[in-house]
């Protein structure tokens, strides 16, 4: 097979990830040569096998920080170290993947929470985009295992979420910075929670978030809107603040979602909203 060819069947198979399939029934193994080859092969040997796991689990140990995102660091190693081992099925890789989220379990406080922020100021800057991240490389865990705790992890601390905002609680748009959107692109995870538990009260949050979309940073009604003409920032405005709307890495997290509670519900407005955002630039 050729290496473009390879290139494409390599990014149907992380594509089948975020939907529970297993690959395995699909793609038994993919191994790539030539240029692109050798750079996968250098990211995992140089970069994703060296991480020291334990100093990204050290983060959640203790609960001080009020306004930078540790907190995000292990659930992206994390997803890119279980994709490295679908590729290069190294059991010393799988073998660190587990012990980190064992020790991610067990950071986990008896209300739910995991991550690093103090009490008063949770669900504040990036504390629930930490959690999402946590989230998604619990799940993640769960899908390449089949390990029941980090499913329960997973949905202790969504639900530890769902305790502080919500309908009658604080608004979900109106915590972190960027008009929210940081805390908003948690819907990705939470729809895959609902996929993998089928508890509606899951999905009934899903829906939730997305409402909070268009009420905070107006996602929807600005989707064929340019980035940079969303929420314009004044001469004397602080880029890192809630006031500004035009953080593109967090909005496009939020679409992600979207696209996925349309894999749910089949509601084609949720899709519609984030093809009208593909197309600006």
């Amino acid at each position: 097979m050729k290496k473009h060819n390879l290139t494409i069947l390599w990014s149907s198979l992380l594509l089948l990830l975020p939907l529970g399939l297993k690959a395995q029934g699909y793609v038994k193994s993919v191994k790539m040569d030539g240029f692109i080859g050798q750079r996968i092969d250098a990211c995992i040997e140089g970069r994703v096998k060296p991480q020291d796991a334990n100093e990204l689990v050290r983060q959640f140990k203790q609960q001080k920080e009020t306004s930078l995102w540790q907190s995000e660091f292990w659930g992206k190693w994390v997803q890119g170290a279980i994709d490295s081992y679908r590729y290069c099925h190294d059991k010393g890789l799988y073998e660190k993947i587990r012990q980190s989220v064992d020790g991610i379990i067990q950071c986990q406080l008896p209300n739910g929470y995991i991550g690093n922020y103090a009490e008063s100021a949770r669900q504040t800057n990036w504390d629930i985009w930490g959690n999402k991240y946590t989230t998604l490389g619990l799940l993640a865990w769960y899908r390449l295992s089949g390990d029941k705790r980090a499913l329960k992890a997973a949905s202790r601390l969504i639900d530890y979420v769902m305790s502080c905002v919500g309908d009658g609680k604080k608004a979900i748009s109106t915590t972190g910075l960027y008009r929210g959107m940081p805390s908003l692109s948690i819907l990705e995870p939470v729809t895959y929670l609902y996929r993998y538990t089928h508890d509606k009260k899951y999905l009934a949050f899903a829906t939730y978030i997305a409402s909070q979309m268009e009420a905070g940073p107006h996602l929807i009604s600005y989707a064929d809107h340019p980035v940079a003409q969303r929420w314009p920032l004044h001469k004397g405005d602080s880029w890192w603040s809630f006031a500004n709307g035009q953080k593109a890495y967090e909005m496009m997290s939020c679409y992600e979602g979207l696209v996925e509670l349309w894999k749910l519900t089949g509601d084609s407005n949720y899709l519609h909203v984030a093809e009208l955002r593909s197309a600006i630039s």
